[in-house]
């Protein structure tokens, strides 16, 4: 399979979220952004759950895959399989404030080797909490071969859609397609799946605040930005496209939506993603692909 290193400009747009009324101040708090990793082989046909946790207290923004490798002989498998079809992601979604679960299946007569990822936000700026609500769901029903994006997972006025899930019910597979926020505030998530079988969808977010709480009338304000670019894959080719975050911030969350193209996952570092998507083998493919930023210090505001 032909594989690609691309770089996209990712300036097309950003949108700033801090309150009007905040300003940065000389020696603002840090906002501290690490992530945890972990790379697992499947046997042929095996299934697995695995839970990734941010360290106690803090708080998971986000939850990834990224199918490295899938064992497939044609003379020897009932079918071929690749990097899309090898592996069903059944589940990806922060069961916690601070975790992720993931349920992932291998389809071939052969290992299939993957890396997952959480990205973690810590608790505190300073002396005052970052502040997250509780999960948020919806559902819906799709029939076998139906692409649908799914209503979206609402966060109310003054909060972040952050920790996008994903769980598929029923026993069959689905196949991610795009998880997004929504501009120009980014309170609402979106998923599109496609069904493989006839599943229930559940699609989930969690609601961050862009204030911290606060004491003695003083909060401080995370400092939020989105910014996306496009990228085109040759028909029937896998290709990874990197997007990055300015410099002073990190990367807490991403985003993408694709056109006849499927998804392979995500790699995570402090400020960029290396996103894999593979065009299908009947035409060039595209995608939007970004990443939600957070500035790393924060600004002070007062009320």
């Amino acid at each position: 399979m032909h594989r690609a290193g691309l770089c996209i400009a990712l300036l097309a747009f950003a949108l700033a979220l801090a309150t009007p009324a905040a300003a940065l101040a000389s020696g603002a708090p840090s906002v501290r952004v690490y992530r945890v990793a972990q790379s697992l082989t499947l046997d042929e046909g095996q299934s697995g759950e695995f839970t990734l946790a941010c360290r106690a207290g803090d708080v998971v923004t986000d939850g990834t895959w990224r199918v490295e490798s899938v064992d497939s002989n044609r003379q020897i498998d009932d079918e071929s399989f690749d990097l899309v079809s090898g592996v069903d992601v059944l589940q990806a979604e922060a069961f916690s404030r601070q975790a992720y679960r993931f349920a992932v299946r291998n389809n071939a007569e052969g290992d299939a080797a993957l890396q997952l990822a959480v990205s973690c936000l810590r608790g505190s700026v300073g002396d005052r909490k970052v502040v997250v609500r509780e999960r948020r769901e919806v559902t819906a029903k799709l029939a076998a071969g139906t692409a649908s994006t799914l209503p979206a997972v609402a966060c109310p006025a003054g909060t972040v859609a952050i920790a996008s899930g994903l769980r598929i019910e029923g026993g069959g597979a689905g196949r991610l397609l795009g998880r997004m926020p929504a501009l120009p505030g980014l309170e609402r998530s979106t998923l599109t799946v496609l069904g493989l079988d006839d599943v229930t969808v559940v699609a989930s977010a969690r609601c961050l605040h862009r204030e911290t709480s606060g004491h003695g009338g003083r909060r401080f304000s995370l400092r939020l930005a989105f910014r996306a670019g496009d990228a085109h894959v040759e028909a029937g080719h896998a290709a990874s496209f990197t997007v990055g975050c300015r410099a002073r911030e990190s990367a807490i969350a991403g985003g993408f939506t694709l056109s006849a193209a499927w998804y392979i996952g995500q790699t995570t570092t402090r400020r960029q993603r290396a996103f894999r998507v593979q065009a299908t083998a009947d035409g060039a493919g595209s995608a939007r692909l970004g990443l939600l930023c957070l500035g790393e210090q924060a600004a002070t505001s007062r009320r």
